[in-house]
């Protein structure tokens, strides 16, 4: 059977073919890396009817409920976790940028002949693009060279990447966007704070004439106090979903040993089996 319901719930899907649809729900433990139940699906009927049988007394034991920006969870917590705070883990608000960064860089890319400079910097320097320019860490990278075979010259990463964001306005506007955010965004601020600059990052994105960025801006919108939690100093234990990747590991694993699992019944008391020892 499954455990008790944690101080600090965290709740993610991993996709696996039951009968109920392509992803199941796995409940965890981020305190011990426990899994406390695996749920045959993450829809919201499937999610009402798991917690409803869950007493009221044992659901308010939970402070915290941290997920990611899935539409379901949030509905899920709301209904059944009222006295919890939602915390979304920081890795999904970033992925918002970074896949908007990557689109826009690869359309970029389209409009050079592949063996022009511009053309093969953009393929094989994707990752300087999606890095924190506020990272002490990656000063270093950044202010690397970078050899351009058409001039016959040496170009810094940085110098070529701001050459980049020069050919294209919707890149431009959306990486300069993403580094407010790593800038100004950031934890243990208190929540006017953290609501200023979110503010400020919102109303850059509604802004923007680019229908990807403005996209960016409506989820946060969405997930706003949410976000406000995750960064301002009520999240005190700095709650993410780190744990769901170790578990998800652990599940692929599982499913490689064992030449394949059919049966969710089956995957889930051998997570469940796991888990205790």
């Amino acid at each position: 059977g499954r455990k008790a319901m944690p101080i600090t719930l965290c709740v993610d899907e991993k996709k696996f073919n039951s009968d109920l649809g392509k992803y199941i729900c796995v409940l965890s433990n981020p305190y011990n890396g426990d899994i406390v139940d695996v749920i045959a699906s993450r829809l919201t009927p499937v999610l009402n009817e798991y917690f409803n049988g869950i007493s009221q007394k044992e659901r308010d034991s939970v402070k915290f409920f941290v997920s990611d920006m899935y539409e379901g969870y949030q509905t899920i917590k709301k209904r059944f976790f009222k006295n919890a705070i939602h915390i979304i883990d920081y890795f999904h608000i970033t992925k918002l940028f970074t896949e908007t960064i990557q689109i826009l860089r690869k359309n970029l890319m389209k409009h050079y002949d592949p063996k022009t400079f511009e053309y093969k910097f953009l393929k094989m320097n994707w990752k300087l693009f999606l890095l924190n320019p506020y990272n002490k860490n990656n000063y270093g990278l950044l202010g690397k060279t970078y050899y351009n075979k058409e001039n016959n010259d040496y170009i810094d990463f940085k110098e070529a990447l701001n050459l980049m964001m020069l050919k294209s306005p919707d890149l431009c506007l959306a990486y300069s966007i993403y580094s407010d955010y790593c800038h100004y965004l950031v934890r243990g601020n208190n929540i006017e704070k953290t609501k200023e600059s979110l503010d400020f990052i919102i109303n850059r994105c509604l802004q923007s004439n680019c229908h990807l960025i403005e996209k960016i801006g409506l989820t946060l919108l969405n997930f706003y106090d949410e976000i406000v939690n995750t960064y301002s100093n009520v999240n005190l234990g700095n709650y993410s979903n780190a744990i769901a990747e170790s578990i998800n590991a652990k599940i692929d694993k599982l499913i490689t040993i064992s030449n394949g699992i059919r049966s969710f019944a089956t995957l889930r008391k051998r997570l469940l089996h796991l888990s205790k020892k």
